[in-house]
């Protein structure tokens, strides 16, 4: 494997093979390398073009090429090089886009795209190929003021994935976004909201399907919304242990169009002190976390109590509930019967029955190998007839429920391995509000 040079200073024979004759321009120093080689680029580097620029990188996704900024040594040159640096930028000015191809992992780079107020895009990889992109310690910043300049994060029709990891993003106008596609997850750094804030931070088209995790991202500045939603496309945006601002909104449009549409998780994502917050956002409903209304000795996070508000749409049915985030118990004990219970509390007279709300319980029902079973007090198939949950008596904090109503949902099942218990509740009956408790009993 090689090791080139770039830097936009240097005047010798620009064929990359030291810093003295270092390539002046990333993309002729790209395709000067081949799958597996290293691009050194100084950290005096400054290179500006006026012109589209597409970056292509020859790696593999078994042989990603590294480009890496690092401190050239000045007047007494290091080859290879020994530290890391993140100052090197590379701007295109106009309506000019930047587009990266290819498999790498790239290290303390600006890309700018760029300036005035006319379009200009940053592409993340495009066309029919693989691309697999590690961007560590890097900033993505539009430039432009264009109101439809757009950070794609993948426009490939094949494989895609992007990483970025303690990076930032800028956007220069609040109607600017990110398009991801593919699979793209963001762990670490921030966005730079100095020029303006968008109103959505991510929208995923109908071209755009795919996977995107956003994980210990500090969002504090973004006071609108995460994503713009009811784009009917199968996306799932997870955020998760970031940093937000006390206003800022899961998702701008509620109407997510249906069940194979986005859905927008956030767990443990805050502006203050707290690790028990929710907000998961579904085409049939949405649940939050809830801490006036709450189960005595129910979850608690050490200092405050708390439980899950399930909210459902019209929308939900028997076959599509809306789903509550996984509760999960480890189990040592096998062979005989267990029987796991939730405690709910609603708003009404009238007792909810197991075709409106329900636990699934997932455990390992087959002994010799982990073959997992479903345990249910659901009713028994969708032609059954439906009957109350029972009653329950625990202790709650009722505060502005005007008929208080407590219920348990309990099934029963016996395990054959050990392995965890995974329940989950399901709420079917449309346009309705339940409190969880989340902290479960086992017997």
């Amino acid at each position: 494997m090689a090791d080139r040079y770039c830097r936009s200073t240097s005047t010798g024979a620009a064929n990359g093979t030291t810093w003295a004759d270092a390539y002046t321009t990333l993309a002729a120093a790209l395709a000067g390398v081949s799958a597996g080689d290293t691009v050194w680029v100084s950290q005096a580097h400054a290179e500006t073009q006026g012109s589209a620029m597409t970056l292509t990188c020859p790696g593999t996704a078994a042989a990603p090429c590294k480009v890496l900024c690092v401190q050239d040594g000045g007047g007494s040159p290091v080859e290879p090089p020994t530290t890391l640096a993140s100052s090197a930028t590379i701007t295109t000015t106009g309506a000019f886009a930047i587009t990266w191809n290819g498999c790498a992992y790239v290290y303390g780079i600006t890309l700018r795209a760029g300036t005035g107020a006319t379009a200009a895009h940053m592409i993340i990889g495009t066309g029919t190929g693989i691309f697999s992109s590690v961007f560590d310690t890097c900033r993505l910043e539009l430039l432009t003021t264009a109101t439809s300049a757009r950070l794609y994060l993948s426009q490939a029709t094949r494989e895609a994935y992007t990483l970025l990891i303690n990076s930032v993003v800028k956007l220069s106008h609040a109607t600017q976004r990110i398009h991801p596609k593919g699979r793209m997850v963001w762990v670490g750094g921030s966005l730079d909201t100095t020029v303006a804030i968008p109103t959505q931070l991510l929208n995923c088209e109908p071209a755009g399907a795919g996977e995107f995790t956003i994980e210990g991202v500090d969002l504090s500045t973004l006071n609108t919304a995460l994503v713009l939603g009811g784009a009917s496309a199968p996306a799932k945006f997870l955020f998760r242990n970031c940093k937000l601002h006390a206003s800022v909104t899961a998702i701008a449009a509620t109407a997510i169009t249906s069940e194979g549409a986005e859905k927008v998780i956030l767990d443990n994502c805050d502006s203050g002190d707290t690790n028990y917050k929710i907000d998961h956002r579904k085409y049939e409903g949405s649940i939050i976390q809830e801490t006036t209304i709450k189960r005595t000795g129910g979850a608690n996070d050490g200092t405050t109590g708390f439980c899950w508000k399930m909210v459902s749409l019209a929308t939900p049915q028997l076959f599509w509930p809306l789903e509550s985030p996984p509760i999960a118990i480890w189990n040592e004990a096998v062979g005989s019967a267990k029987t796991l219970t939730v405690e709910i509390v609603h708003d009404s007279l009238t007792a909810l029955q197991d075709d409106e709300i329900w636990v699934e319980v997932e455990y390992l029902g087959t002994s010799s190998f982990p073959l997992s079973l479903l345990g249910s007090d659901r009713m028994t198939n969708i032609l059954s007839t439906p009957a109350d949950q029972a009653v329950s008596t625990v202790d709650w904090t009722t505060t502005g429920i005007t008929n208080v109503n407590k219920q348990k949902l309990v099934a029963t099942f016996t395990p054959q391995e050990k392995g965890p218990f995974i329940a989950r509740v399901m709420l079917a009956k449309a346009s309705y509000t339940v409190y969880v408790c989340p902290k479960v009993t086992v017997a």
